[in-house]
């Protein structure tokens, strides 16, 4: 998917930046900083590009993983899961999952420009 190799290719620079503050700023500020700058980009377009191949979403995973450890402090090599967990994060696919329901829930309830709630079937607007 040419969206996710941009995605990826974006991010390298701010990523190697953000691993660079790795031991110079405080677990919370880092933290900040991967919600604020890094998972954005991670999740625009998330609900148009949802359905894509499990590698490509296993690729957009392993950048938050990355995050994740750097955030954490935690060892290259550390669990995912557990360090999620420790983290409080959902992984980004249950994130964009999560878009997809707030989306259908705008269009059912009208909360959408036309154009999105004309394409809805009938039955369920």
């Amino acid at each position: 998917n040419s969206h996710i190799d941009y995605i990826i290719s974006k991010l390298s620079k701010s990523i190697d930046l953000f691993s660079g503050l790795k031991f110079k700023l405080p677990r919370h500020i880092l933290e900040t900083l991967y919600k604020s700058y890094i998972r954005p980009c991670l999740e625009y377009g998330d609900i148009i590009w949802h359905g894509t191949t499990c590698e490509e979403s296993q690729r957009i995973e392993r950048i938050q993983y990355h995050c994740a450890l750097v955030v954490s402090g935690a060892m290259k090599g550390s669990s995912y899961l557990s360090t999620r967990q420790e983290l409080g994060w959902e992984t980004l696919s249950d994130r964009r999952h999560l878009h997809r329901l707030c989306l259908f829930y705008k269009i059912v309830n009208g909360f959408t420009r036309n154009y999105l709630s004309e394409l809805a079937p009938a039955a369920i607007v």
